[in-house]
């Protein structure tokens, strides 16, 4: 039976595909460290000693990029997965409305510095992701078209948010 790890985010679940033991077992470089190491002990039990190792590479990684940008409109933070992994959570931090078009238009080029974020962390290894009982991941290639449309629906987001003249002007 399937189980919910990941919340799904605002716009876009991208996620670190849970590592398995028995996969990261067949890589030829990791089953030569495993036998020069410990070579009494069966390689899948060495991987599964190493995989927090390998969550925490990916944990490094991702601040490293994350480093680099600096989101105001948009609050962007790696949670954990409920049982393993985690996952990037996107949520739109801006008001009800915009107080002019030129914050408006900031917000509209921090979706360009998000979708470029994004495309960093699916370099490292996210992958978009559709949580649920039975988690399904994409590939690269679907993970940069899923960012690219996850941008597109986060300026319309932006657009949709009136400025507050227009929201005055709705409410009174």
């Amino acid at each position: 039976m399937g189980t919910i790890n990941f919340k799904t985010s605002d716009f876009i679940t991208l996620a670190i595909k849970p590592y398995q033991a028995d996969e990261i077992a067949k890589d030829a470089d990791f089953l030569q460290y495993a036998r020069e190491e410990y070579p009494e002990t069966d390689p899948e039990t060495v991987a599964e000693w190493n995989i927090e190792t390998y969550y925490e590479a990916d944990q490094e990684n991702f601040n490293s990029i994350a480093a680099k940008y600096d989101f105001y409109y948009f609050h962007i933070r790696l949670r954990p997965g409920y049982y393993e992994s985690f996952y990037i959570d996107i949520e739109s931090n801006y008001p009800i409305f915009f107080d002019d078009y030129t914050e408006k238009r900031e917000a509209l080029k921090e979706v360009t510095e998000i979708k470029q974020f994004l495309t960093e962390c699916a370099g490292i290894g996210f992958t978009a992701c559709s949580p649920g009982w039975i988690t399904s991941y994409k590939d690269h290639a679907a993970t940069l078209e899923a960012i690219k449309a996850a941008a597109e629906e986060m300026r319309d987001s932006i657009r949709a948010t009136p400025t507050w003249r227009q929201y005055n002007r709705e409410t009174a």
